[in-house]
């Protein structure tokens, strides 16, 4: 019969209870981090440092997502680590559709879960995010949404009508922005204004074009309306963007 206490007693065994950390280093396509209680970088892998387009692992840490990020995207992260600080429990499988590093529009999934110190209490979390591919991502929801948001994803350059997405579903305009919101946790429209403004931080890293040009590639049709949005959801205008997280 194996002791109760067989788990406790291997890792205290162990040499370095952190090696296993090492293992993070070798799995292909999955990003790596612990922080600290004041979001600090402690250790990180190297497809985190490839993300945030730094030089080497030391260049990260100490650093946090404010030295890599607008403040508002920062922000975002950090509301996310506070409830795993505050409860104490595991964010799973949080999807997200982003830009991966080759500039591909892609799905991504979080994980994050709480460290304890000695005494039990909360002091720091370790993270994982997975490129999941398009296919992959699509899976996690009803056929009908999954149809939807790929619709969305090829053609979010273009006019996309809300009636005419309701229709391809079968469903009311009401019924579908209800749907919609209950499996992305935003209106249709909010999905659509999101991808739009997440193509042109790809655009304003990766090129040299007009601010206007890369903007009505990303089916923005008014200037002002643009500059406004790209404002209200990175926190700094869009030649300000380019200035800081640009090549």
């Amino acid at each position: 019969m194996l002791e109760k206490n067989f788990v406790e007693n291997f890792k205290k065994s162990m040499q370095d209870q952190t090696a296993v950390i090492e293992l993070f280093q070798h799995l292909p396509g999955i990003v790596f981090f612990v922080k600290d209680l004041d979001y600090r970088f402690t250790i990180v892998n190297d497809a985190l440092v490839r993300l945030v387009k730094a030089s080497s692992q030391e260049d990260v840490i100490g650093k946090s997502g404010f030295d890599y990020y607008p403040r508002k995207r920062a922000d975002e992260f950090h509301a996310d680590d506070q409830i795993v600080y505050d409860t104490g429990e595991a964010l799973i499988n949080r999807l997200e559709m982003i830009f991966d590093e080759t500039g591909v529009m892609s799905w991504f999934s979080t994980n994050k879960l709480p460290l304890f110190g000695k005494n039990g209490e909360v002091i720091g979390l370790m993270a994982t995010t997975r490129n999941l591919g398009r296919a992959e991502g699509l899976s996690h929801f009803p056929v009908k949404i999954s149809r939807t948001i790929d619709y969305i994803s090829e053609n979010y350059k273009s006019t996309i009508i809300i009636e005419e997405l309701a229709e391809m579903n079968h469903l009311s305009v009401s019924q579908f922005r209800r749907n919609f919101k209950k499996h992305l946790k935003m209106s249709p429209l909010q999905f659509i204004l999101k991808l739009r403004i997440q193509a042109t931080c790809n655009l304003l890293q990766t090129t040299d074009d007009g601010l206007w040009e890369i903007a009505e590639s990303c089916g923005f049709t008014d200037q002002s309306y643009f500059s406004k949005q790209f404002r209200q959801h990175i926190g700094i205008s869009p030649g300000q963007y380019r200035s800081q997280y640009g090549y």
